[in-house]
């Protein structure tokens, strides 16, 4: 029981420190002490609910304070929002760090069931050639139709290559585009189809014979696929790497930088390595503020002989602007 002379020390003071251990599923539960009281006021009022509450009504408050009753007298208490930051950070963040890991071992666990069930599939976005005024290539978007959770691309790509299980998804679109090809020839269809591949995938000892053995089984001229190499990490040059791309570009094969600007790809990349299409990231495009950058962008590609592509155009203005620009392609939901 509380007595005279804990009540006048606690009435209307500060809690000095405010402990948590881990939250479980259901509930947060306070392990230690708040102050030198906690758990002789936790018969009588739920600190932990009170605190949450506070935060989701006014996120921006200074102190909590709050009244118990016990014995039929009052305690104020106010614990000032210093004390309250770190407890309430790192629930958040274990939180978070919690959903984040049970999303990826959801993919991890359930993608090579999704590949076994056809719950993947690609749609092929229009490259609209600005000098020809039609569409002339496409790229192959990788989306996962799984039939309990909505799993975007950017989520299960990066989870993937994160644990080195990335190849095998990308080898069943390399085929699949192969076979789309093949339907689309057939109704005189003869369209360029940009596949995005990882770095780590491309590099791969068996690479080069995986890749050749899919080709012969379909009448498709090389020279009409277009690797992507995505900006999702630094790329490595690696000897290993080089001979790959340029044992590739031998057959036709031709290779472009998606996402130019937006990661880690220097113009040294370019001069290396056996590229010969650049598409430019969307956020140069969106804003006037960047069209100084983007003219040197530009003006620095055409002088390699890069040919262009203008992504992300979703609106009449961005058409418009890429227009009068020196770019060869535009691609976008517009």
């Amino acid at each position: 029981m509380i007595q005279k002379e804990v009540k006048r020390k606690i009435m209307d003071t500060t809690f000095t420190h405010f402990i948590v251990g881990l939250p479980d599923p259901s509930t947060i539960r306070i392990i230690e002490k708040v102050g030198n009281h906690i758990k002789e006021l936790r018969p009588y009022i739920c600190i932990e609910e009170l605190i949450l509450n506070k935060i989701n009504e006014d996120p921006e408050f200074t102190s909590l304070i709050f009244e118990v009753k016990v014995n039929d007298e009052n305690f104020i208490f106010r614990i000032h929002r210093f004390y309250l930051s770190t407890w309430f950070d790192g629930y958040i963040e274990k939180r978070e760090n919690d959903e984040e890991n049970d999303k990826s071992r959801y993919i991890l666990n359930n993608w090579k069931n999704g590949l076994l069930n056809n719950e993947f599939s690609l749609s092929y976005q229009p490259i609209m050639n600005l000098t020809t005024n039609s569409c002339t290539n496409v790229e192959a978007l990788l989306r996962w139709a799984h039939k309990e959770k909505n799993i975007s691309p950017a989520d299960f790509i990066e989870v993937l290559e994160e644990n080195k299980q990335l190849a095998e998804l990308e080898y069943w679109v390399i085929e699949d585009v192969f076979k789309q090809m093949t339907n689309w020839q057939v109704k005189n269809m003869n369209l360029k189809v940009h596949i995005n591949i990882s770095i780590q995938t491309l590099q791969e000892d068996n690479f080069l014979n995986r890749f050749n053995r899919i080709a012969a089984s379909y009448p498709v001229s090389l020279k009409n696929i277009i690797f992507e190499i995505t900006e999702r990490s630094p790329i490595t040059i690696t000897d290993h790497l080089l001979s790959n791309m340029t044992q590739l570009a031998v057959l036709g094969v031709k290779f472009a930088i998606d996402d130019f600007g937006a990661g880690s790809t220097s113009f040294s990349y370019i001069s290396e390595l056996p590229i010969s299409i650049v598409k430019i990231d969307k956020q140069f495009l969106a804003s006037e503020e960047n069209n100084t950058v983007l003219e040197a962008i530009i003006n620095a590609l055409n002088t390699l002989n890069m040919a262009i592509v203008a992504e992300g155009i979703e609106t009449n203005m961005m058409m418009i602007q890429m227009l009068s620009k020196e770019i060869d392609f535009i691609q976008g939901y517009y």
